[in-house]
């Protein structure tokens, strides 16, 4: 009898079923560690799934798991705001698994990545491939408006009107079409094509928009009738906004524009409703409707001779200020406004807040000469003659500088009463500006300085030099009186 057949029979068995139970214990592990660094993921615990998804990968890379995974790393690392790492991640997962259904989204997910980092050219780019390699994902339209709004960041306007033409010509009857009309009519409007930008609106209107959509082309609508002197026409859109559309986005910038025509049209009190209504409008406005909105406000109070309020709007204009620019050209504006109330303390505040800033140069001499000014209207005459020379050993050659010259040595004269020094001043003056609609002026200060000290030869040329360079000067009566006088 052969008693071994039974035990190789046995041993054959489990050498076949061994694998099987192998496998399914391997699946088994596979999922559990997939489901469990998706719930990670899914409780917030970014770090962890980060850590699970990682080495998922390693133990998992080719399985169905372990693709997707490498996908949700991609989303871990973008919720890390590791955008660098993630933007790598998405881009290799949609180049290596193009047919993959989730392909077209990590093309997205490279561009927002991108567009974290602010480089807006490469997230254009980024987000014009959904379109390239998936024309027909339903993410490619509105991948495209994404596109054309960071070629327009990266100053690549042309590219950004491409983007939108493309949405128009492809993806007509898409969600993505009126708004692309839309961004394509404002970048009309921004270039000064008026007409185009106004016929791509009225399609958007007549279309059959969402309400939304049509109040925002309304309210471009009526900034192109605003541009244009269109005044009634730009003021009934932005009625129509303010009316029929109070719960759409556009509803702030309708209140703004129409504080603008407000105040352009002389009532400062209703624009500055209109703009209160603006920053109200929300619980909070962007800085750039927040920093206008105050900014009329502070001009229709000037204009209503509030100066105390409009210096608050003023301030609050200058704390939203989203650029340089923007905040020096409003603390110049305070300077202004409080020294035309006579506050000069809080005008030369915004002075020397502006010589702070690092503000251009430009407005840097202005506030110069608004600090001299104040002090001399202050009557703090010597203060101003300090201040104005110095503004005139830092800029000998300014387009103002006569004018201040002359300045210095009248105050000089009348205000110090120093008639040495505004002698001396008068005829630096002269010499120094001799084409300067001031020199007949000098000549008389320096010849009246003259004759106070006593110096009247001195004073008596002066006279004659005057005269016979001036011979139609105002002070014409005064010198021939004061040479007779002196020589006799």
């Amino acid at each position: 009898m052969n008693h071994s057949r039974p035990f190789v029979a046995t041993i054959i068995c489990c050498m076949i079923l061994s694998p099987l139970h192998t496998g399914k214990a391997q699946s088994a592990k596979e999922n559990a560690d997939f489901k469990l660094a998706i719930n990670l993921y899914n409780d917030g615990l970014y770090d962890l799934a980060a850590e699970q998804l990682k080495q998922f990968i390693t133990n998992f890379p080719t399985t169905a798991n372990g693709i997707e995974a490498k996908f949700y790393l991609g989303l871990t690392q973008m919720k890390l705001k590791q955008f660098d790492e993630a933007r790598l991640t998405f881009q290799t997962f949609a180049l290596t698994y193009q047919d993959n259904p989730k392909a077209p989204e990590a093309w997205l997910n490279v561009g927002e990545c991108y567009a974290a980092l602010q480089n807006h050219k490469e997230a254009a780019l980024a987000f014009e491939r959904v379109k390239v390699f998936h024309p027909k994902s339903k993410l490619a339209p509105e991948a495209l408006l994404k596109a054309s709004k960071h070629f327009k960041l990266a100053g690549q306007g042309e590219d950004a009107q491409r983007v939108l033409r493309i949405a128009l010509q492809e993806y007509a009857t898409s969600n993505a079409a009126l708004p692309a009309r839309t961004l394509l009519a404002q970048m009309y409007f921004e270039e000064g094509n008026l007409i185009q930008a106004e016929n791509e609106l009225k399609r958007v209107i007549e279309g059959d928009p969402s309400p939304d959509a049509k109040a925002q082309a309304l309210l471009i609508l009526g900034n192109i009738y605003q541009t244009t002197g269109q005044i009634a026409q730009a003021e009934a859109s932005y009625q129509v906004i303010i009316t029929k559309h109070k719960t759409s986005n556009a509803i702030q910038g309708a209140y703004l524009n129409l504080g603008k025509l407000q105040a352009g049209s002389g009532k400062p009190a209703d624009a500055i409703e209109s703009f209160k209504k603006a920053l109200a409008e929300k619980d909070q406005a962007d800085s750039l409707l927040s920093f206008q909105a105050n900014t009329g406000i502070g001009d229709s109070y000037v204009a209503l001779g509030e100066v105390t309020k409009a210096l608050s709007s003023y301030e609050r204009a200058v704390a939203f200020a989203s650029n340089p620019t923007e905040s020096h050209t409003t603390l110049w504006k305070i300077a202004t406004v409080a020294a035309k109330g006579n506050n000069f303390t809080r005008s030369n505040e915004a002075c020397n807040r502006i010589f702070k800033s690092g503000a251009p140069e430009a407005i840097k001499r202005k506030a110069s000469i608004r600090l001299a000014l104040n002090a001399e209207s202050h009557q703090e005459y010597g203060q101003a003659v300090q201040y104005f020379i110095s503004f005139l050993d830092q800029h000998p050659a300014d387009a103002v500088a006569d004018d201040i010259a002359f300045r210095v040595a009248h105050l000089t004269e009348s205000e110090l009463h120093d008639a040495r020094k505004a002698a001396a001043s008068y005829e630096q003056f002269i010499a120094r500006y001799p084409g300067s609609r001031h020199v007949d002026d000098a000549y008389a200060g320096a010849a009246r300085s003259y004759d106070q000290l006593k110096e009247f030869d001195r004073a008596a040329q002066l006279y004659r030099e005057l005269l016979e360079r001036f011979p139609s000067t105002e002070h014409r009566q005064a010198a021939e009186d004061r040479i007779r006088t002196i020589e006799t």
